[in-house]
């Protein structure tokens, strides 16, 4: 899984992957049910914060995993499999 601009990408391990899918459905689940703004940073920051203190230091792949925005697609693909 790649990370990133078409100028500074970067591949993620299947831990930072699965961490990044992990946090990705935690700002689904509760950050887009939030109407103002501040509560929204609110929720990524303090999701951010609980991925640092409970997954594996090696699951972040030193910050990748938790690069902004965090969005998930297959735009390169025609299988939505």
């Amino acid at each position: 899984i790649m990370v990133g601009t078409d100028r500074k990408k970067r591949r993620l391990t299947m831990d930072g992957a699965v961490t990044r899918l992990w946090a990705h459905e935690g700002l689904r689940l509760f950050s887009d049910r939030l109407e103002s703004r501040k509560d929204q940073d609110w929720c990524i920051h303090t999701l951010n914060e609980i991925i640092k203190s409970r997954f594996p230091k090696d699951a972040l792949c030193s910050g990748a995993s938790l690069e902004q925005p965090l969005l998930y697609s297959r735009w390169l693909s025609r299988s939505y499999a």
